[in-house]
This record gives structure tokens, C-alpha cells and sequence, in this order.
């Protein structure tokens, strides 16, 4: 007779407990020598660029080097790289490479620095900066540039836009002296647009969902001090909170629509970045190895890791941070016995279970999952020959959701770790 009470108690201990991938593997790297870092993100093949007060640097094996590129001079403040691994580089223009920064080719100079990038397709880009939007279109092989959305210059900034690649985009700001900012719409490609809502908040970041849902994360309110994370449904004009009273310095959406949130920890709040796996409802603070930084930046690469620029400064316009990045790396950690994580958690259909054995050791490994209950659903043995990291794929076709246990055997070695199950389907492969 199984032991219910005791697995069940486990089962609740280690999912109240600190022990999902993304409490673990922060890894802390420097940025190029005596260069302020303004903004960061990564292509497919894991280059980091990051851009700083002298250009654009670049290193392909985390931060042990940076080589600086050919654009070495001015300040960056966004680095956008496209699915294809096409990079455009923010700073006193736009600016493009599709050779990984070795050359540049200038889309648009302009008298002032962008804060905002939106690549619509291959012919228009669309550029928040102090006082609106512009709108970059090629035509004749020739990039024009055209102001399409009119506010205060001195007053009012475009801190984010984003869109579905339709004819709809939205626009993100921020209006630092009396009321205003919120977020503005068009949906005729950029011709006209109109204050949605959010009104007198200070709007950081945007992002869309696979729903065609808005998400935005804001870092305050004129009146309320504090920020949050809202959401407004496809199709309908009423904000919904997901999240408040925290100082949210940016937002990005992953690939399952799980919400990452960057926080600042100005004034007593917490820093550090929040996850949600469930559109909002339930928040997860991933802070092991990071602590209570100030986040500043934080992006989804191409390479699927996330990158963070943490800094401790109170100037939010600028967004200045210090040399240090952090990258939440599955698969780092220094634990000397069995290591292991199952990624994504929380999944839909299927995960991947991620273990590392103790060195020295040649005997089976016995992969056994279990529900709430205690009841074993699948039982694997496999052999250890390589003796480093090694993973097995779940697919969960034909399971109830809910939280499901996998327990790692090896030799004189056992661990165990939870996983939240949202689907219901289950097959084992």
C-alpha cells in the first residue's frame, strides 16, 4: 500500500518550494569594458549584442569577449533582431545589418535618438522617439521618413510599439511632467491614431498574445505611483489588471504566451523578474542568483534564453544601466549530485526533462513519474554512458492538468521535482 499522505506532502513541498528551472540558472556575465550598456538581445546561433554609449558590441561566447562592430560610435537604446537574424540598431537613426554586425547599412539619420522599434515588413519601420511615432518607408529603394503621430516633444515619449503584422499597432508612452501618456492605436498602418486607455500611466512595454490580446506593462501612474501588468481582450475596450503595485520596467510574451515581467526595485519594491504561466493570474518571482536588482531591460532572444540588463540607477528616461547582464541559461548549475529541471514548466503537451549525473558513475537511470496521488504513469530505464547532461522528452497526451511528479534514480542517487500540467492529452515517447 502506498504511502499517500507522505507523497502527497512531498508533492506540495516541492511545489511550494523554490525548485522550477527558473529559480536556478541565472548566470551572471560582464559587458565590454568601460561601455555603458543601453539595450541587448541575442540571434539564433547565441551572439549577444548589446548596445552601449560607443556603438554596438557583440560576443558569441558569453561575455569571456566582446569584439566591438563596425557601428562604434553613438549611443544605442534598442536592438531589434528579426526572426531571420536580421538586426536593426536604434541610436541617432536606424541602422541594419543581416551579417551578424560586420557592416551597416543607415536606414534613416535622425537630429534625435529612437526609444522604439516596429519592423512591419521589409518596407516600413515604425520608430517611438520624444513627442510620437515615424513611420520609414523604402520606396524606389530609397527610405523616407514621415512623422505620423504628433505629441509633445518635451514632455511626452514613445517608449514601446508593437502590432500582429496586420493593420493594426499600438504605441506605448510615457508622460513625465502632469497627466497624459497611455497607449495610442491606428489601425489603418499608421495613418491615424487614438488614446485606447491606460491613461496617466507611465507605458513601458508592450506585447500581443496568440489571441491578438494586448498586454502592457507600465512603471507607474501620475497618481498612483505604482505600475502593473493589464491586458485588453481582442475585440473589446475595457483594461483588465493582472497584475499591480509593482514598478514594471518591461514585458516580453514567450512562445507559449507566458508573461515575463522586469521590475524595478526603486522605493522599497522588489526588483527582479515575474512569471506567469497562466495568462496573468497566478505570478512566479524568478530572483535565485539575480536577488532584488533593478531590472531595466529584459528580453526573449532568438536563441529562446532570456536577457536581462540589471541597473541601480533612478533614471528611468535613459534607461542607463551598469556592465552586468544576466541570462537564464537552462541546463547551469553547481549542485554535485543528480541535477535536474523540466522545461518549459508550466507545459502544454510536452516537456523536456533535463538531469546531470555525479561523475564517476556507470549504473542505470530509472525515470518515474507519478500523479498527485502517488500513482506511477510511466516508468523509463535508461543508460548513463556519456555521464553529462541528458534529457527525455514528455508528451503528455491523454492527461487530466494538474501537478505531476518525476523522480530520478541513480545508483545510491535519488531526486525529485513537480510539473504543472495545463493540457489534456498524454502519449510517452
Amino acid at each position: 500500500m502506498k504511502n499517500y499522505s507522505f507523497f502527497f506532502l512531498l508533492l506540495i513541498f516541492s511545489f511550494i518550494a523554490k525548485s522550477s528551472y527558473s529559480q536556478d540558472f541565472w548566470e551572471q556575465i560582464e559587458g565590454p569594458e568601460d561601455q555603458s550598456i543601453y539595450s541587448i538581445n541575442a540571434n539564433s546561433s547565441e551572439q549577444i549584442f548589446v548596445g552601449t554609449n560607443n556603438g554596438i558590441f557583440k560576443t558569441d561566447n558569453y561575455g569571456l569577449n566582446w569584439e566591438q562592430t563596425t557601428l562604434n560610435e553613438y549611443r544605442f537604446n534598442v536592438i531589434h533582431i528579426s526572426p531571420l537574424d536580421e538586426i536593426f540598431a536604434v541610436g541617432p537613426g536606424v541602422f541594419y545589418s543581416n551579417d551578424n554586425g560586420e557592416t551597416w547599412d543607415t536606414i534613416n539619420y535622425m537630429d534625435v535618438g529612437g526609444f522604439a522599434i516596429y519592423v512591419y515588413n521589409e518596407n516600413t519601420i515604425f520608430v517611438g522617439n520624444w513627442g510620437g511615432v515615424y513611420k520609414l518607408h523604402k520606396e524606389n529603394n530609397e527610405w523616407g521618413i514621415t512623422q505620423v503621430l504628433t505629441l509633445s516633444f518635451n514632455t511626452e515619449m514613445i517608449t514601446s510599439i508593437s502590432g500582429n503584422y496586420s493593420d493594426t499597432i499600438y504605441a506605448g508612452s510615457i508622460r513625465w511632467t502632469g497627466d497624459g501618456g497611455g497607449i495610442y492605436c491606428s489601425i489603418d498602418s499608421g495613418n491615424y491614431w487614438e488614446n485606447i486607455g491606460l491613461f496617466d500611466h507611465y507605458v513601458s512595454s508592450l506585447g500581443i498574445n496568440s489571441n491578438n490580446d494586448l498586454i502592457a506593462g507600465t512603471r507607474g501612474h501620475f497618481t498612483l505611483y505604482h505600475g502593473g501588468v493589464y491586458k485588453l481582450p481582442s475585440g473589446t475596450n475595457e483594461w483588465i489588471t493582472l497584475k499591480d503595485n509593482d514598478i514594471v520596467t518591461s514585458l516580453v510574451l514567450g512562445l507559449e504566451d507566458e508573461i515575463y515581467i522586469g521590475c524595478s526595485n526603486i522605493d522599497l519594491y522588489y526588483g527582479a523578474i515575474r512569471y506567469s504561466f497562466d495568462g496573468g493570474q497566478n505570478w512566479i518571482i524568478i530572483d535565485s542568483g539575480m536577488g532584488d536588482r533593478n531590472v531595466e531591460k529584459l528580453i526573449l532572444g532568438n536563441d529562446n534564453h532570456l536577457y536581462s540588463l540589471s541597473g541601480w540607477g533612478n533614471n528611468m528616461i535613459i534607461h542607463r544601466s551598469n556592465n552586468t547582464v544576466l541570462i537564464l541559461q537552462p541546463g547551469i548549475n553547481q549542485n554535485k549530485e543528480i541535477i535536474t529541471y523540466n522545461y518549459p514548466n508550466p507545459f502544454k503537451g510536452e516537456t523536456i526533462i533535463y538531469y546531470t549525473l555525479p561523475t564517476n558513475c556507470y549504473e542505470e537511470v530509472q525515470i518515474t513519474i507519478y500523479d498527485l496521488f502517488g500513482n506511477q504513469i510511466k516508468k523509463c530505464i535508461m543508460r548513463n554512458d556519456q555521464l553529462k547532461n541528458n534529457q527525455l522528452k514528455f508528451n503528455a497526451l491523454g492527461l487530466a492538468s494538474g501537478i505531476y511528479m518525476y523522480q530520478i534514480s541513480y545508483g545510491v542517487y535519488h531526486c525529485s521535482r513537480n510539473m504543472i500540467l495545463l493540457n489534456k492529452n498524454f502519449n510517452y515517447e
